[in-house]
């Protein structure tokens, strides 16, 4: 399962079958084993720790206005197909300080980047 919690690594070595399929037939194309148990720990660049991902998520809602600039990056540079420079640093700026007021909704963050200059111009 791809983007799935899992509790534990895959692995094409040593390890047990996972125990999901009851039908043979199905168990037979399954190549990978059960590797060793996943670490979901971690600290952020700013060197807060947290224990699972429920910890992540919180650390996260603290900020966020940092997670809208970096979503707005990845958006923008999806949408301009360019690398962003120095000089989109006050749009990227402009852009989520607008979509605060209603508290950084995706749907108002596309608006916003359709609607800006950087987006229009050629």
């Amino acid at each position: 399962m791809i983007g799935g919690w899992r509790d534990r690594y895959r692995t094409l070595g040593e390890g047990e079958h996972p125990g999901f399929s009851q039908h043979p037939i199905t168990f037979a194309w399954i190549r990978y084993r059960m590797g060793l148990p996943v670490d979901a720990t971690g600290t952020t660049s700013a060197g807060q720790s947290f224990g699972d991902v429920r910890e992540f998520k919180r650390l996260l809602l603290e900020q966020k206005s940092g997670v809208a600039t970096g979503l707005t990056e990845k958006l923008v540079t999806y949408a301009l197909g360019r690398r962003l420079g120095f000089s989109d640093r006050l749009d990227i700026q402009t852009i989520v300080n607008s979509t605060a007021r209603d508290d950084y909704g995706f749907r108002t963050l596309i608006h916003k980047i359709v609607q800006s200059e950087m987006f229009r111009r050629p």
